[in-house]
């Protein structure tokens, strides 16, 4: 891990007395690592894991640290668990942790890269060059000594089933992510589920079935009130539309013709003798 150990000049500070005014000593801190940190690819399914960085003191006087607003892509998720003026004493390595905000609303898939600033200061009250240095506790250290800019890496997933869209956990127009024929604009097919995310199920579907109503009751429908849809609109329709009189049970393709009748008993087009299949000369 590259470890960076920095030197933060100090601005003077005028001093109130009548003697010699000390001048700020110098900061000694190890920030590592100077690379940056990375946080572990977050998914709506589960809290975000954390990226890990941390400042050690090395100066013999406590230093306060403090975030700033984070910049950079989609900075406003970030979380550091360091609250404002943070010390860290002489010799102590401070842990700190960066995370994303659990509100997967707010997400989008993507890669980023932020910044997040750390003020480092501590107190100095400009005493005269012969008094102890005794930096305060009780008093917000005011001088600020320099900015450690901490670069983090996040990734957001929100499209789990890879569909291109992400899911609507996340704001996305995904109704179902974990199906990958499922999204906005998807093709309906017959098979129970809102394949096109509208709300609706199995409408519109590229490849419906063919309902015929059956008036009377003799299993085949009449031609003319084709419905296409997943299901049947109600019980009194059925798949098959070749009925040539739907007002009686005896006619239909099921039939035997009756060469005595004078009707095309089985819907072949031919009455009696005409139907030489079964009326023979």
């Amino acid at each position: 891990m590259a470890v960076r150990r920095i030197l933060f000049p100090l601005m003077l500070l005028a001093a109130a007395c009548t003697q010699e005014a000390a001048k700020p000593f110098p900061v000694d801190a190890t920030i590592s690592p100077e690379d940056g940190v990375t946080i572990p690819v977050a998914n709506y399914t589960q809290p975000p894991q954390y990226g890990s960085f941390s400042v050690k003191n090395n100066m013999g006087s406590i230093l306060y640290i403090s975030p700033a607003v984070p910049t950079g892509d989609a900075s406003d998720l970030l979380v550091i668990n360091v609250p404002a003026y943070s010390q860290v004493v002489p010799g102590q390595t401070k842990p700190v942790q960066v995370t994303l905000d659990y509100r997967p609303w707010r997400w989008k898939t993507g890669d980023y890269t932020a910044t997040v600033p750390f003020e480092v200061r501590y107190f100095f009250s400009g005493q005269a060059a012969d008094e102890a240095e005794d930096p305060s506790t009780t008093t917000k250290p005011k001088n600020v000594v320099d900015v450690i800019n901490l670069t983090v890496h996040f990734s957001i997933n929100c499209d789990l089933d890879g569909d291109g869209q992400d899911a609507w956990q996340c704001g996305g127009t995904d109704c179902n992510d974990s199906r990958g024929d499922v999204y906005l604009g998807a093709d309906e097919v017959c098979d129970n589920v809102d394949q096109d995310c509208n709300g609706a199920i199995d409408d519109d579907p590229l490849e419906p079935r063919s309902w015929w109503l059956d008036g009377d009751g003799d299993g085949y429908g009449d031609p003319a009130t084709r419905i296409d849809a997943c299901n049947k609109p109600t019980q009194d329709y059925v798949n098959r539309g070749d009925d040539c009189d739907d007002d009686s049970r005896a006619v239909n393709p099921f039939q035997f013709e009756n060469c005595y009748n004078g009707i095309d008993d089985n819907c072949d087009g031919l009455t009696d003798s005409e139907d030489r299949r079964t009326c023979p000369l």
